[in-house]
């Protein structure tokens, strides 16, 4: 995995292990990179940090994984798109200065309906896509001010 990519997604994935008779629930991390041709390719895939309980989505996992894609070459990263994870977040900026990073759309929409009364997540899930779907930051922020004048 030597290259340039432009754009670099990274998750970490909850799921059940099974080894020699124990199923654990482990994190899986994953970077998927995009290159200047659009087309995405798998970067990495490795298990969190092993500790007691399992492994994890942690500081200490993501500084691992960060280090085993900045060693082979991962290079012309100009945007990490991730969830709010503090540990990766953290350390973007030790590996990767040059790069921005921006939260993920998908975890902040999830991250809301947290907030929502269950009967309530269509309807905010639509206001919340009407302001994605607007062509620019202009109009975005004058779609929001309309969804929240509606709201009043």
């Amino acid at each position: 995995m030597v290259g340039e990519f432009p754009y670099v997604f990274l998750d970490g994935l909850w799921l059940k292990r099974s080894w020699g008779g124990e199923v654990k629930n482990v994190s899986v991390l994953v970077a998927i990179g995009v290159a200047q041709s659009g087309f995405r390719e798998i970067l990495a895939v490795s298990e969190g940090a092993k500790v007691s309980e399992g492994a994890k989505e942690d500081k200490a996992s993501w500084t691992q994984f960060l280090g085993e894609l900045k060693e082979p070459g991962l290079k012309g990263v100009r945007l990490f798109v991730s969830d709010k994870c503090l540990g990766l977040v953290e350390n973007l900026g030790e590996f990767y200065p040059e790069a921005q990073w921006q939260r993920c759309v998908v975890h902040f929409y999830r991250n809301v309906w947290t907030a929502v009364p269950t009967g309530k997540v269509k309807e905010v899930a639509a206001m919340l896509k009407a302001i994605h779907a607007q062509e620019d930051a202009k109009a975005a922020k004058e779609k929001a001010r309309q969804v929240v004048r509606s709201c009043a």
